[in-house]
């Protein structure tokens, strides 16, 4: 591929072989890790087209690298939620939702998806295993969850986020009320698919509370 890992003992080059995955470096700190290989493989990926994902907890390598990756040409986004070094950097605001709230708000092709992007959020943040020996239980919860996010969605956008969700969620009285309002609340939509899957949802999480009274 091009890559230089480095020089073996004898003093031969040793390049990334084809198809591998990942690299394991064990150096001691100093060295050069960074400098000689990390970075090395960041810009020689990115020049081959490729598409780069660079967990960068200390904030060292954005603060090198993205000057001159944009001043290339490349396309640079840093997530950058400290504000470390923003002047150089940037800070992107990605919202995990925004695909849901895409569909919501887009034509009806798109709003088609819109129920099941939400269901499919709340399947990755309660993972369906097979140590549920129950699942009532478990799916009682994706359907909070999916309702939650449905509600957010199309009663408080901007608060449509695992933050925004997660704080509706851990409120009972609150979770409670907005299953209620959910069967009054409108759309400019008449008869809105995403609305009354919203408010099925929210009635039936307000009787299976008044079974459990």
């Amino acid at each position: 591929s091009g890559e230089l890992y480095g020089v073996d003992a004898g003093g031969h080059a040793v390049f990334r072989p084809e198809g591998a995955t990942f690299a394991l470096i064990e150096m001691p700190p100093g060295v050069g890790k960074t400098v000689n290989l990390v970075i090395e493989s960041i810009l020689h990926r990115a020049q081959l087209g490729y598409s780069v994902i660079v967990p960068d907890v200390k904030n060292e390598l954005s603060v090198m690298l993205a000057p001159a990756l944009r001043e290339q040409g490349f396309e640079v986004w840093c997530i950058n939620p400290a504000g470390q070094f923003v002047a150089v950097t940037g800070n992107v605001e990605l919202n995990p939702y925004q695909s849901l709230l895409d569909a919501v708000y887009g034509d009806s092709d798109e709003r088609r998806n819109a129920v099941k992007i939400a269901a499919d959020i709340a399947a990755i943040h309660l993972p369906v295993t097979n140590q549920e020996k129950n699942p009532y239980f478990a799916n009682g919860s994706r359907r909070a969850i999916t309702f939650a996010i449905l509600r957010n969605a199309l009663v408080d956008p901007t608060n449509c986020t695992p933050t925004g969700c997660y704080r509706l969620l851990t409120d009972p009285q609150a979770f409670l009320d907005s299953c209620v309002a959910m069967q009054t609340f409108e759309t400019s939509i008449r008869n809105d698919p995403v609305l009354e899957v919203a408010r099925l949802e929210g009635l039936n999480l307000l009787h299976r509370a008044h079974k459990n009274d």
